[in-house]
């Protein structure tokens, strides 16, 4: 399947990609493409997943082969989340 340059908002994931996120996060999940770039004679995919309070961050190559992983945190304690501060004696 090839895919041709566009320059238009309505690009779609390549079968392999589509598959690998549907295999691995099978139901209940948010997707959304956030890069497309043309590197050299390929094209690269970047798509962020997220589900159970977790962010995947994918890049692809057009023939779906996964060129790197990451994950954080949906919603990232900050310092107001901590335990509460024993209180000062007066």
């Amino acid at each position: 399947m090839g895919i041709m340059k566009t320059t238009t908002g309505n690009q779609k994931l390549p079968y392999a990609i589509s598959e690998y996120v549907i295999d691995r996060f099978r139901e209940d999940f948010l997707f959304d493409l956030k890069e497309r770039k043309q590197v050299g004679d390929r094209w690269h995919y970047t798509i962020e997943v997220s589900k159970d309070d977790v962010v995947y961050t994918f890049e692809f190559d057009d023939k779906g082969s996964l060129l790197k992983e990451e994950s954080e945190p949906a919603f990232p304690a900050d310092a107001h989340d901590g335990p509460i501060p024993e209180e000062i004696p007066e």
